[in-house]
């Protein structure tokens, strides 16, 4: 899984499948030995690293669509770290309608701007067959609010 902007996975539906499978192999040559900061769309804070970038045991790749209790659908991107200090986590570790069984889940923002970010996820079950044995931390990240290119800072309000 690529991620790729809304345009370009608009302009890939309209591509014949030899035109897909060349831009798609153009845009992995181009990122294999790029490295490229994953960043907040609202105000350029550094969030992650393009090399961050996993698969969670069961999920179809590094990004999917996933609906919360409300039917609001989160494009989201799975890393194995995050830089930390630029965080904000609210909210108690929670269980229900968590998206990966046997992990809990905290909301987390930016700390420059408090715009949303994702997800932290915590593997809170080790005791049934085939859980516990991915990795104990990962981030979710929300496709629609990080970005890998120039960001357009908005009204931001400083921490102190």
């Amino acid at each position: 899984n690529l991620p790729l902007s809304q345009m370009n996975k608009l302009d890939i539906l309209e591509m014949s499948i030899v035109e897909r499978l060349r831009y798609l192999l153009d845009k992995l040559i181009k990122q294999r030995n790029v490295i490229r900061d994953i960043k907040c769309k609202q105000c350029g804070s550094k969030v992650s690293k393009m090399s961050n970038l996993f698969s969670v045991a069961g999920a179809e790749g590094t990004s999917g669509a996933y609906v919360n209790e409300h039917g609001c659908i989160h494009q989201t991107i799975t890393v194995k770290s995050v830089e930390d200090n630029n965080m904000l986590y609210f909210g108690g570790e929670e269980t229900r309608d968590s998206w990966f069984p046997g992990y809990s889940w905290t909301i987390m923002c930016c700390y420059t701007c408090s715009g949303h970010l994702g997800w932290k996820f915590k593997r809170v079950c080790q005791s049934n067959a085939g859980e516990g044995t991915g990795p104990r931390i990962f981030w979710g990240l929300s496709g629609s609010n990080v970005t890998t290119g120039k960001s357009s800072p908005r009204r931001i309000f400083h921490r102190h």
